[in-house]
């Protein structure tokens, strides 16, 4: 099934450890990043590989591409509409990384418009599109060497003080997505590309300050509208939106270096941006791997809506986080849960893993007080809620509770229909709906699904385990 990723010779020499390396992935699929948008906010999503910590949002005020009006003149003027994707975006900021879930900054786009000037001749009119064009920076790589994940393309930049080794597993983990799922014939290759990653050294808050001048300069070039309007553009003031610490892109409003996340949206956008937080070698290489993987099955979630001029409010009802009793409120049980499943899955076939990887995994994230919130062990703290799981939310207390629930929600869910079912579910996700495509993939609603899971649970420990092998 998977091609088994090309460990480096730096990575053979350090012992890759089992336990999983407490962090925080960006804020909110909660993480930092882009812009400002017009009167649209944008919510908070997706996003890593469950780490430690919950995000924190921060939505900066919004910024207008401004109207050039050009000159009256003799000779019948020309005007240049621009249609292509000219978000003016809102920062939500992303979750965190690792054992804790990265979140996804989402992003909504106003079309910035050249006004024609008044004249006696009709104005020609001409449509513009952005083509992502070569660019040469010593801390930016095109593609990969690890595999062939040809036709999608992936970019990388990478943080002067990030190691080579660290370079390497998360390309190794991208080759362990695309085998995995990344590849997989429910997707159209369109929606997987560009691709771009940063790869950022959590110990260095200057050099991810530095990496977001040259992220800034490569999207001006690669994706001048978007990048006008986004952070990197000549509207940002960051000091005026309480950022002291750079553009508050790569790094928080408090200066510590942004956790993992994907933090963009495809539609509006043009690309998708998955930061990328680094892991101490060698105890944590493990992390490296199942972090990139989790936020990569966000990439796959996301790619399974192929609608051009779909917002991000109207991509979350399908993508399964507005299925609270609060419409209008993001949940993470179904996106964060999966990926935190789906992450541990994979890596548990790999080498290095351990047969009973996933077992290790559930156990702990469930009979453990996760992130030392001191309210108890995580399968306590939800049956002790009395509050239904899709109604626990990102951050605060709930951020554990979520993402491990939803993780047990989606083990139990697989254990009776097979993993085959959730790229059926995403197959058919865009044209049926996320009620109608749960039930064909797996025969029962989602709320069904819950009925029975909360039966599970009450089952004795070593039962409910007994769904994992050793």
């Amino acid at each position: 099934m998977a091609r088994r990723g090309i460990w480096l010779a730096a990575l053979v020499i350090m012992s890759a450890c089992g336990g999983s390396e407490a962090e925080t992935p960006a804020a909110a699929e909660n993480a930092a990043v882009t812009t400002t948008v017009p009167a649209t906010t944008v919510p908070v999503t997706t996003t890593a590989a469950p780490t430690t910590a919950a995000p924190s949002t921060t939505a900066p005020p919004t910024s207008t591409a401004p109207t050039t009006a050009a000159p009256t003149t003799t000779v019948a003027p020309t005007t240049t509409t621009t249609t292509t994707a000219a978000p003016t975006t809102t920062v939500a900021p992303t979750t965190t990384t690792t054992t804790v879930a990265p979140t996804t900054t989402t992003t909504t786009v106003a079309p910035a418009t050249t006004v024609a000037p008044t004249t006696t001749v009709a104005p020609t009119t001409t449509t513009t599109t952005e083509v992502p064009v070569p660019f040469e920076h010593p801390q930016v790589r095109q593609g990969i060497s690890h595999c062939d994940v040809s036709p999608m393309d992936v970019t990388l930049l990478i943080s002067s003080t990030e190691t080579e080794a660290g370079v390497a597993l998360v390309e190794e983990a991208i080759c362990m997505a695309w085998d995995a799922f990344l590849s997989h014939p429910s997707i159209e290759p369109r929606m997987l590309s560009p691709l771009y990653i940063t790869l950022l050294d959590r110990h260095s808050p200057e050099s991810a300050i530095e990496l977001e001048g040259v992220y800034c300069d490569f999207l001006l070039e690669a994706h001048p509208v978007t990048a006008r309007n986004s952070r990197c553009g000549p509207n940002y003031d960051p000091e005026r939106h309480g950022c002291e610490h750079g553009l508050c892109l790569l790094v928080d409003d408090r200066g510590k270096v942004a956790g993992s996340s994907i933090s963009s949206h495809h539609q509006s956008d043009g690309y998708h941006l998955y930061i990328n937080t680094s892991h101490d070698l060698p105890q944590h290489a493990s992390s490296y791997l199942y972090v990139a993987v989790h936020e990569l099955w966000h990439v796959f979630q996301k790619a399974s809506i192929s609608d051009p001029d779909i917002t991000w409010d109207e991509i979350a009802h399908p993508l399964g986080k507005r299925l609270g009793s609060d419409p209008n409120v993001d949940t993470p049980w179904w996106m964060e849960g999966s990926a935190t499943y789906v992450s541990h899955y994979f890596y548990g076939q790999h080498p290095n893993a351990g047969s009973d990887w996933l077992y290790r995994q559930a156990d702990r994230g469930f009979w453990s007080d996760y992130n030392g919130s001191g309210l108890g062990d995580i399968i306590d703290q939800y049956r002790d809620s009395g509050r239904s799981l899709f109604d626990f939310r990102y951050g605060g207390s709930d951020h554990q509770v979520a993402y491990w629930t939803g993780f047990w929600y989606v083990a139990h869910l697989v254990h009776q229909t097979g993993f085959d079912a959730m790229f059926d579910f995403y197959a058919n996700l865009e044209d049926l709906g996320f009620e109608a495509s749960f039930v064909e993939a797996f025969g029962r609603s989602h709320t069904d699904q819950l009925a029975e899971f909360h039966e599970f649970i009450e089952k004795p420990r070593a039962e409910m385990l007994a769904i994992f092998d050793r």
